[in-house]
């Protein structure tokens, strides 16, 4: 996730069960695409923009406290935006 002063660009997976995927840990993609192909759990990923207000560090903790996860060195981001194919 990368905000900039009134918007926030967000991709994401919504598990749907207990995934097998630890999301906090390292991983790489092609692993990744095979445990979420090979596994029975449903997952779905979400594109979209938050809009931000005037208190950006407010806005970011609010998405925290929803349980977004954002991801070190936007990684997983990176990860998630090739899944998508961009």
């Amino acid at each position: 996730m990368s905000c900039s002063r009134n918007r926030c660009p967000i991709l994401g997976i919504e598990v749907k069960g207990k995934s097998p995927i630890d999301f906090t840990s390292e991983f790489e993609l092609s692993s990744l695409k095979d445990i979420m192909i090979q596994s029975d759990v449903d997952y779905l990923i979400i594109k979209g923009n938050k809009q931000s207000g005037d208190n950006i560090k407010k806005d970011i903790f609010d998405l925290l406290e929803s349980g977004v996860f954002i991801s070190k060195d936007n990684v997983l981001y990176d990860i998630i935006k090739t899944l998508l194919g961009g």
